[in-house]
């Protein structure tokens, strides 16, 4: 069964009062960049059925996926958000984001 994506609404007795699009695309936002807002980086995790990290944004060339929320892990656990649908996220400054992606971290 699908939704009913109809673009016109209409009154109980039938008539148009409305011309509405059907869908909006969704725009793409390129998962390898953290988003930031202000003096403040975010970064978004998804995680598959089996806890590993199916997407991870602010990922450094030098490490994979799940070796980048590891780090984080370790570096910021407590700055770490759950949401619900197997995601979350964390909320750096961009000075403890730049310190964590730096190569070789102190």
């Amino acid at each position: 069964m699908q939704p009913n994506v109809s673009s016109d609404v209409t009154t109980e007795a039938g008539h148009v009062v409305a011309n509405i699009p059907a869908a909006v695309e969704p725009v793409e936002k390129d998962a390898s960049v953290a988003t930031a807002v202000g003096d403040t980086v975010i970064i978004m995790v998804r995680f598959r059925p089996d806890t590993t990290v199916w997407e991870i944004n602010g990922l450094p060339a030098h490490l994979d996926k799940q070796a980048w929320f590891t780090l984080l892990c370790k570096r910021a656990g407590s700055k770490f958000e759950t949401r619900a649908g197997g995601r979350g996220y964390f909320r750096l400054t961009r000075a403890e984001y730049e310190a964590i992606a730096a190569r070789n971290p102190n």
